[in-house]
């Protein structure tokens, strides 16, 4: 492993802000998150702010202290985040009460190992407690049901080992692990009734966000998560060391991430890579970064345009509005842009989601009428401007005509019959991926044309607004 020199790689990890919807047929709805906490405390303001800066979208949090218990009904959240300052309150066992019927009337509540001597280990699904031997340095992962698989991600790739030992560990009877080590399970997910409750003997932001889907999953069949980059995928962008020359081998990089996991706050440097047999470092930093993305989907731009692409998809709100017209699960996203969106520009309109369908879709699929979209597993990722609509139904493997797979900056999409036109509104680095599986012909000049694994074609250039023509075969 090395690190790399020349540049640092910001990735933008599957960002992603989870919408909800309560059932076909009704209307517009949100998620709603509580955090409960010990009035005269302050411990709790972390999972507050995380959950209040988070990539949620639709999502509404509120921060109830203990004191006004009595005033709140629990039919209306989600998901409840119990802060440890409830071991201090003087009610805590009527508390607990209530918050185990909550979860078996269909709430998510999250038990983090401070809080969790609070609640009855059977309720947990622990046959009993035992303390963690040191610090963990190796987790074993079961196999889990698909809608256990985000939050299990989240531990497997953004779960750091802890430098110094954990709280306590379980041994299950009806909980199932996510993940464990030295016989004790650290991650799990307990169905009580008709909710969930969930144990984590570490790990904040990225966990708590990840339940909040996994409730949705849970609830509705489905999630929609907004995605830190252009049209859907995520992005990767690079900077410049002061006194160095500009990067010779940019025009080879596309993007870099953990492809369709959890969420991150913001970019996250990539320190070391494998190196690519042969050539300077620059060379087989450019190989490895174009191999990643090229394998993953990812899109490369400079740090302004990601900047850009960042605030609009953090800044815009986006609603889930079912067709109560029709029998059919169609669904509209409407979106509004952020507020102070003039800087943005056409970068507006390069806001992109993931449709992820849990169990209760298994066998079937998700279409959409975006321009530009591409499929992975069990989701769906499309570029949303203003409005955009998808359904879901059979089949599980709809059969796709050509069409735009991704692109790394602003374009206007024209199609007529077979003829393409896209209109790059941005300078520097251009890069196009059609699914053209009976081949394409590309009528403007400039541009390279690499053919990918026989039914996509990766188009890219460098250089000014362009005017990008092509027809697909």
């Amino acid at each position: 492993m090395k690190k790399i020199g020349l540049l640092s790689l910001l990735v933008a990890l599957v960002g992603s802000v989870f919408l909800y919807s309560s059932a076909h047929g009704e209307t517009r709805d949100e998620l709603q998150a509580m955090v409960l906490y010990e009035p005269g405390t302050t411990g709790y303001l972390d999972a507050f702010q995380d959950l209040k800066q988070s990539l949620i979208a639709n999502m509404t949090v509120t921060s109830t202290p203990l004191s006004e218990w009595n005033h709140v009904n629990l039919s209306l959240y989600r998901v409840v985040y119990p802060d440890p300052s409830l071991l201090q309150d003087a009610n805590r066992a009527e508390i607990v009460e209530k918050l185990m019927a909550y979860v078996k009337n269909g709430g998510f509540l999250y038990v983090e190992d401070a809080v969790r001597e609070a609640f009855p280990a059977e309720f947990l699904g622990a046959r009993e407690f035992r303390p963690v031997p040191g610090a963990p340095t190796a987790m074993e992962f079961p196999e889990v049901r698909l809608n256990l698989r985000g939050l299990q991600g989240v531990v497997k790739d953004f779960h750091d080992p802890p430098k110094k030992p954990l709280g306590a560990g379980m041994i299950p009877t009806t909980a199932e692990t996510l993940a464990k080590s030295n016989g004790l399970s650290l991650f799990t997910v307990n169905r009580v009734g008709e909710g969930s409750v969930f144990f984590a003997a570490s790990g904040k932001y990225l966990l708590r966000n990840e339940f909040a889907a996994y409730a949705a999953l849970e609830s509705t069949g489905f999630v929609v998560k907004k995605v830190l980059g252009t049209y859907g995928r995520p992005a990767l962008a690079y900077h410049k060391k002061e006194g160095k020359q500009s990067i010779p081998y940019q025009e080879q990089m596309t993007p870099v991430s953990k492809p369709d996991l959890a969420s991150a706050r913001h970019d996250l440097p990539i320190r070391v890579f494998s190196p690519e047999p042969g050539g300077t470092e620059m060379e087989k930093t450019a190989k490895f970064v174009d191999k990643f993305c090229t394998d993953n989907d990812y899109n490369f731009m400079t740090e302004e345009q990601m900047s850009r692409t960042f605030h609009t998809v953090l800044g815009s709100h986006v609603e889930l509005v079912p067709d109560t017209s029709s029998d059919a699960r169609i669904y509209t996203l409407e979106v509004t842009p952020p507020e102070d969106s003039k800087w943005l520009g056409d970068y507006l309109k390069v806001l992109g989601v993931q449709v992820q369908l849990g169990e209760r879709y298994a066998n079937e699929g998700v279409t959409t009428d975006a321009d530009i979209y591409m499929r992975r597993s069990n989701s769906i990722y499309f570029g949303v401007w203003q409005k955009a609509t998808f359904t879901i139904g059979l089949p599980k493997h709809p059969l796709d005509p050509p069409h735009l797979v991704r692109a790394n900056m602003p374009v206007e999409v024209k199609q007529s019959g077979q003829l393409v036109t896209l209109d790059w509104k941005s300078k520097g680095l251009q890069q196009v991926k059609f699914f053209a599986p009976n081949g394409l012909q590309v009528n403007s000049k400039g541009w390279k044309v690499r053919q990918d694994g026989g039914r996509v074609y990766i188009l890219t250039r460098s250089g000014d607004p362009t005017v990008l023509q092509m027809r697909y075969l």
